[in-house]
């Protein structure tokens, strides 16, 4: 039968062999219990990091409610714009500034966040209203807007709303600053006064809203009356405009107000000469007659406005609405093509390209350089006939340079699209209007 010793060994050494395994067993389990602890670790740590994501996103949505807000206000300041463009302008630049701070700080909270994916529509929402706020500030699509309806608003020759008042204010500065002595001392506070403006002479009226500007700037309660409008012609005796009132006011305004309305009707009365002499409407249909930009420093928008009230029109206002290579351009370039081409390169692709010209040959150079315009200087009628058949159907022509009033007729018959002609603003005679108290 064997050993029953034997035999009863070979059980123990299995239990022992299977007591073995389950410690080795109870090790793994706890390793794994270990991991899963950790495990566990850092999920409460991970969703601790989504809260602590989420509430920075809920703050960076309260910060950007709060600019949000502030954009309401500063638009609400816009809409008194007409009032104060200033005052809504900076309330608008400080709200946009508010805005990109916001922006800023909830993008840098976000970028942090455990789980940027879950917040990439927030973050272009963020990207959006940062660009918002570095466009164009409100107030100046504002500002925009009301000059847009001001000139909507506009005759052909009317002024323009802006400047006017700071010219008046500065002119009366100028002039009545330190009190009117005389007006002072010889007339009575309370005496009261009609005051009629009077063409000495036949001339085309202009500036009746200056005169009424300035009168209402010494004093509100005055009077002002047009009695024929701008662009009228009169003759010698006329009544232009009156002014009822204070007539200490009266006085005071006198001198300043008389000082516009005359160089403004000469401008408008001299022009009107310039169109008549080139016939009846109808005999030369392309030909225009314009200023220039030799203008009293400080009064062109009065002056070429008195232009328009004569029947003319306005070249270029300033430096930067058009290019118009001269002939200093050109020295300086080094030649009409030279100097055609790098406008052409760098102008933008909105602005006309005008060359002045002293030659024929001058003159085929700027057109084969692709000039839009030619300005014919200072040549004779022989010479700009020639130029004129040369440039048609390739250029707009400007003859300029010695044009005199009795020039205008031939230069008319002779084709050239544009005359311009400086004395019109630089040199010409002040109308005779005197103000007549009743």
């Amino acid at each position: 039968m064997g050993d029953p010793c034997a035999q009863s060994v070979e059980p123990c050494a299995s239990v022992r062999d299977a007591n073995a395994s389950c410690c080795e067993l109870g090790a793994c389990v706890g390793v794994m219990y270990a991991r899963v602890s950790d495990v566990c670790a850092s999920g409460r740590d991970a969703c601790a990091s989504v809260g602590d994501a989420r509430a920075g996103i809920h703050a960076a949505c309260a910060s950007i409610g709060d600019a949000c807000a502030s954009i309401g206000d500063a638009c609400a300041s816009g809409r008194d714009a007409c009032a104060s463009v200033g005052d809504a302008r900076a309330g608008i630049h400080a709200a946009c500034a508010s805005i990109r701070d916001a922006c800023a700080w909830s993008h840098e909270s976000l970028t942090r966040c455990s789980e940027p994916r879950a917040w990439a529509s927030a973050l272009a929402v963020l990207g959006a209203l940062a660009d918002l706020a570095a466009a164009r500030p409100p107030a100046s699509l504002l500002v925009s807007a009301c000059c847009a309806r001001y000139r909507r608003l506009m005759t052909q020759h009317e002024l323009t709303p802006f400047g006017i008042d700071d010219l008046v204010a500065r002119s009366l500065a100028e002039d009545v600053g330190a009190g009117d002595l005389t007006t002072e001392a010889c007339v009575d506070p309370d005496a009261q006064a009609l005051a009629s403006a009077v063409a000495r002479s036949a001339v085309v009226a202009c500036g009746g809203p200056v005169f009424d500007r300035v009168f209402r700037a010494v004093d509100d309660r005055l009077v002002v009356e047009a009695r024929v409008p701008d662009g009228a012609a009169v003759s010698a005796g006329a009544t232009l405009w009156t002014v009822r009132g204070a007539a200490r006011s009266i006085l005071m305004g006198e001198r300043v107000a008389l000082n516009f309305v005359q160089r403004m009707t000469g401008i408008a009365t001299l022009t009107r000469a310039y169109v008549a002499a080139l016939g009846p409407a109808g005999a030369a249909p392309r030909t225009r007659i314009t200023d220039t930009r030799k203008t009293t420093p400080g009064l062109r928008a009065l002056e070429r406005y008195a232009v328009r009230v004569g029947g003319g029109h306005n070249h270029r206002d300033n430096l930067g609405s058009a290019v118009l290579i001269k002939d200093n351009h050109i020295a300086v370039c080094g030649g009409v093509r030279a100097a055609v081409e790098r406008a052409r390169a760098h102008a933008p692709h909105t602005s006309r390209i005008e060359c002045e010209v002293d030659s024929l040959e001058q003159l085929d150079e700027a057109l084969a350089a692709g000039a839009d315009i030619v300005l014919l200087d200072n040549m004779s009628d022989e010479t700009l006939a020639e130029a004129v058949r040369r440039a048609r159907g390739k250029a707009i022509t400007e003859a300029s340079g010695g044009i005199t009033l009795a020039r205008i007729p031939e230069l008319g018959r002779l084709g050239v699209d544009v005359i311009s002609v400086g004395a019109l603003t630089h040199s010409v005679k002040a109308a005779d209007i005197g103000l007549d108290f009743a």
